[in-house]
């Protein structure tokens, strides 16, 4: 029989790389199948041996990254995300103080959840503290998007980022970061981002008509 061909390993990765970002960008099939898929084709194309394609799924930053996504939908689907917005917000004072809370809520926020999850929980209550305060929903979203950001540089579990950082020293026997590390620095950060939005950055805002 004929000697079956071989190719590449690099032709095969930047293959696969095409594949998997068309499949993304159109949404054809769920982003997970996706990303299991890159991992199964390169074993059984041999440019992975099983060690190294599925090694990730026993790591500990894998565990809690996914223990912490259950923790966020739980306290998400709870409703105790969106009562503890909606108690903050409110709809009392003008748009200033508005627009700090709202920055400072979504940092206080993000520094225990997926930054992506409290965004998507908050911003039907941001939506309707714009329409009880009579404040432009778009001067509300940026700095909720920019407090959830910065929320992550409070604790290491803050972000998948900063796990899979502290599971990297770990592995190269380097002293992990505790949980509290950095979050003087990112304490700081939020502060500064929460004044920057409630005082000259409100300016820059979108001035974009009430909705």
């Amino acid at each position: 029989s004929p000697p079956m061909p071989s190719f590449d390993p690099a032709h095969i990765v930047l293959a696969t790389l095409v594949v998997s970002f068309v499949l993304f960008v159109s949404d054809a099939v769920r982003y997970e199948v996706v990303a299991l898929g890159v991992v199964v084709t390169l074993v059984l194309t041999g440019v992975l041996d099983v060690e190294a394609g599925f090694g990730g799924f026993s790591s500990s930053a894998v565990v809690l990254i996914a223990a912490m996504y259950v923790f966020g939908h739980a306290f998400t689907k709870s409703g105790l995300a969106e009562g503890l917005g909606r108690r903050i917000l409110g709809s009392r004072g003008g748009e200033a103080w508005i627009v700090l809370k709202m920055t400072a809520l979504s940092g206080l926020l993000s520094s225990v959840l997926s930054n992506t999850g409290v965004v998507a929980t908050l911003i039907p209550i941001a939506s309707a503290t714009s329409r009880r305060a009579q404040v432009p929903l778009s001067r509300l979203l940026i700095p909720l998007a920019f407090g959830s950001l910065v929320g992550g540089l409070v604790t290491v579990i803050a972000t998948s980022t900063n796990i899979a950082i502290n599971d990297i020293l770990d592995a190269e026997g380097q002293e992990r970061f505790e949980l509290f590390e950095f979050s003087a620095l990112g304490r700081v950060l939020v502060g500064i981002t929460t004044l920057f939005f409630a005082g000259p950055g409100r300016w820059l805002l979108p001035k974009s008509k009430l909705e």
